[in-house]
């Protein structure tokens, strides 16, 4: 078995090599890159479909970072993997440029090219172009002048080693902030509540205050960042319609500058988003390392069916007893954003990346100055927020985000991109349908939210109490824990059949407890009255006159 089991690897590997060795005799024609680039600008319908472009991308790393493999592919001189495909295999047709199927090569990158794009500024070159000493306060300077006074430096790159530290800092930083404020936050809360509604509802609705202290850090969190938006968006070109309005996103692309205020509002809005991220897994899941050798693990995986999310030999992950009624749909909303944040700024899409994330910081005071209004039971107050809250939730992610924003990444970003400016068609059919997937999954979701604000926002006007985390629940999810549960703090047991209740159940046992109390009180109407006909029979037995009167009978008979 170990003979064979080293034999097969060394027959692969004397193959292959022997194929490497007629392709390269055969002499298989390779066009450079930067060739096929020039073809596919004076012709860009011979680009083949993106599948075919991101199958011969991935072949093309294979064959140049794999360790072995690199050893074995001939060079990109030679034609590389594709020498192979047409002189040893025989599908010339398939990897012939231009119209092979798999014959087009791209840059790793969008912006990333190679004859036009300027480099991204790294400290190691600003230091090269400055004279400075060896004092602390220089260096100093010199940090503070790289980090906030030089554009397009690495930090403008979030997948750059410098920047995802200054992202680990942040993070790490927000992640302090949030626990010192919101415990805080919360004794504010408890003791508001308890000025508003008096100390009894402040106890039983421990729940609420908590989450009164999250809505108002959140509206401070957003309200910074929505200021900060404001003071450098309002004079940016690409949000006035005077100034050329979106067609600024893609022009001079990709060599926009990325100013200091740029690279700092990728930061910290990423860092934030991946603390919220944090945040929520945390309150939403449980960690558990598994015995592999335990015979009863299949009957703990039925007995914990609806709580199980991800299970392994070594490890399994639950669902929390704190997690969110909207955890699922907010989960997939962070990892959707982060991925979009670090995809812009890889591909230097700062500008329509920062413009999303501006429109979505604006939309979301109005839903967290509604909550806390609903907080201290001003009606009217709640009401009149509610009616901006979906102004402005419609205004800005169900019609400018929609038919502004993404409309110009669907129509305006092609046009000056691959028709009126230098980027490879082969590069923009590559990489633009996992943008696109994103966007629509945004839009997605804002309709979702939408709803969701309508059913709320209807509860909040029409009930003294307003809305609560239920009622979340009952929207988005089926399978979550009710917010009943998790004020009452019960035990496991009865959290693993709240998780197999559906809402169904949920509303069926209100009916079975009002039937119940028609029941009871049925009863104790019968009782009532069948208690009051025997004091009456005793009261007749003892009445002159009366038909059952015993001493009257007792004479008549004597």
């Amino acid at each position: 078995m170990k003979k064979s089991a080293t034999l097969l690897p060394t027959l692969l590997l004397v193959l292959v090599s022997k194929s490497v060795a007629i392709g390269g005799r055969q002499n298989f024609k390779f066009k450079t890159v930067l060739e096929q680039k020039r073809i596919r600008q004076e012709d860009p319908t011979i680009v083949p479909s993106p599948p075919y472009l991101l199958t011969s991308k991935l072949l093309d790393l294979t064959c140049e970072s794999m360790p072995i493999v690199n050893r074995i592919c001939p060079s990109v001189e030679d034609g590389g993997w594709r020498s192979l495909v047409a002189n040893s295999w025989g599908y010339a047709d398939l990897v012939t440029f231009p119209h092979g199927k798999l014959s087009h090569s791209i840059y790793s990158t969008l912006g990333r090219y190679g004859d036009i794009i300027k480099a991204d500024v790294t400290y190691d070159k600003y230091m090269d172009g400055i004279n400075s000493g060896s004092s602390l306060s220089t260096t100093l300077n010199s940090y503070y002048n790289f980090a906030f006074q030089t554009s397009t430096t690495t930090l403008c790159d979030l997948t750059h080693p410098l920047a995802l530290c200054v992202l680990f800092i942040l993070v790490v930083f927000f992640r302090i902030i949030t626990k010192l404020v919101l415990s805080k936050l919360t004794k504010i809360g408890h003791n508001l509540g308890e000025a508003r509604h008096g100390k009894e509802w402040s106890n039983k609705n421990s729940e609420r205050i908590i989450k009164f202290g999250e809505n108002v850090y959140i509206l401070i969190s957003r309200t910074v960042f929505s200021m900060y938006g404001l003071l450098y968006f309002h004079d940016k070109p690409w949000w006035k319609n005077s100034m050329g309005g979106t067609r600024n996103l893609w022009e001079g692309y990709p060599n926009h500058p990325v100013e200091p205020g740029m690279a700092w509002y990728y930061l910290l809005q990423c860092a934030k988003h991946v603390e919220e991220l944090v945040t929520m897994i945390e309150m939403s899941f449980t960690f558990e390392l598994v015995n592999p050798l335990s015979l009863l693990m299949k009957q703990s995986m039925k007995s914990n069916e609806g709580q199980v999310f991800f299970w392994t030999p070594l490890f399994q992950v639950k669902w929390s007893r704190t997690v969110r009624g909207d955890a699922r749909v907010m989960i997939a909303h962070h990892v959707v954003t982060i991925a979009l944040v670090f995809f812009s700024s890889f591909h230097r899409f700062t500008r329509v990346g920062s413009m999303i994330l501006f429109l979505h910081d604006m939309s979301e005071n109005p839903v967290q100055m509604s909550k806390i209004a609903n907080f201290f039971k001003l009606k009217a107050t709640t009401a009149f927020l509610v009616v901006i809250m979906l102004v402005l939730w419609i205004a800005s992610r169900l019609i400018i985000f929609p038919f502004v924003v993404c409309k110009s990444v669907w129509v305006e970003s092609y046009e000056y991109l691959v028709l009126k400016g230098t980027l490879d068609p082969a590069a923009y059919h590559a990489y633009y349908l996992p943008f696109y997937i994103s966007l629509g999954f945004l839009i997605y979701l804002h309709i979702i939210w939408f709803f969701v604000l309508l059913k709320i926002g209807w509860k909040i006007v029409s009930t003294e109490e307003g809305h609560s985390s239920a009622t979340m629940t009952e929207v988005i999810t089926t399978t979550a824990i009710t917010a009943e549960a998790l004020a009452l703090r019960i035990d496991r047991e009865k959290i693993d059949r709240e998780w197999k209740l559906t809402n169904k159940k949920l509303l069926g046992r209100e009916s079975v407890e009002r039937t119940n109390e028609a029941l009871e009180v049925d009863t104790r109407q019968d009782i009532v009255s069948n208690h009051r006909s025997t004091n009456n029979d005793y009261c007749a037995r003892d009445t002159p006159g009366s038909d059952k009167y015993k001493g009257g009978k007792k004479q008549k008979d004597n």
